[in-house]
């Protein structure tokens, strides 16, 4: 009966001894594979951000680009408003002045009285 006991108490520790080194072979791929897990992770993280301010950078040169073409259109809108003035005041004045002093000095019919 004791060499019984003695047989199972080597059997027990042959099989903690198995699921010990089961255990740290787990623990060791679990490590492995966690590790390569967050090098990929890096690398991931690592091109987004590069093809994020490559959008960036194009999305700012597209604005940019869009800032100057209105620059210009505005400039040349000026210009425009500001030919149209020289052009236009000399007759404005001219008007303004013909229509002042044309003024009709008669008393209208309604305020008379007479219809």
């Amino acid at each position: 009966m004791e060499q019984n006991l003695q047989e199972l108490l080597k059997a027990e520790n042959e099989v903690n001894k198995r699921v010990s080194e089961a255990l740290q072979r787990k623990n060791q791929r679990l490590k492995v594979i966690k590790e390569e897990a967050e090098k990929e992770l890096t690398q991931y993280r690592i091109d987004k951000e590069a093809e994020y301010q490559r959008e960036l950078a194009r999305l700012k040169q597209k604005i940019a680009e869009e800032g100057s073409a209105d620059g210009n259109q505005e400039q040349r809108d000026m210009d425009n408003i500001q030919r149209d003035f020289q052009k236009n005041k000399e007759i404005v004045v001219d008007l303004l002045v013909k229509n002042v002093l044309s003024v009709n000095i008669e008393i209208p019919k309604v305020v008379k009285g007479t219809f």
